[in-house]
């Protein structure tokens, strides 16, 4: 219990740390480039705060991700060797129409071919 305490504890100290450096570099950015560039005024650090949440929101999206520490260790090496997408390349060429469809709708929709989850497009 202690050991989960402590990561949670951990995990939400470097969020504000990485969220606080964000925001300060956006306000330093802006108010650097805007104000000569485009002639608006400065902004505050709640409003580069602010900037960052709507920059996650609009091009980031707030849903399940397939990046970071735990996908790397689940799915191994980023970048597959030549043999192993030459394998890839024979598997997906035997593979049958609607199995290759629904290999690459997990790819599309899923966290790659371990761990498909279900998603909104799922349900139509």
């Amino acid at each position: 219990m202690k050991n989960k305490f402590l990561r949670g504890l951990i995990g939400t100290s470097i969020f504000i740390a990485v969220f606080g450096a964000a925001s300060t570099a956006v306000m330093l950015l802006w108010n650097w480039l805007v104000p000569q560039i485009i002639g608006w005024t400065a902004v505050t650090f709640w409003q580069a705060a602010g900037l960052v949440l709507l920059n996650k929101l609009l091009f980031g999206g707030m849903g399940r991700h397939c990046f970071g520490m735990n996908a790397l260790r689940r799915s191994g090496p980023t970048f597959p060797t030549w043999k192993e997408r030459a394998a890839m390349r024979d598997r997906i060429r035997a593979m049958g129409k609607e199995e290759r469809r629904e290999y690459i709708h997990r790819q599309m929709f899923g966290c790659g071919p371990d761990q498909p989850e279900k998603t909104d497009h799922d349900s139509r």
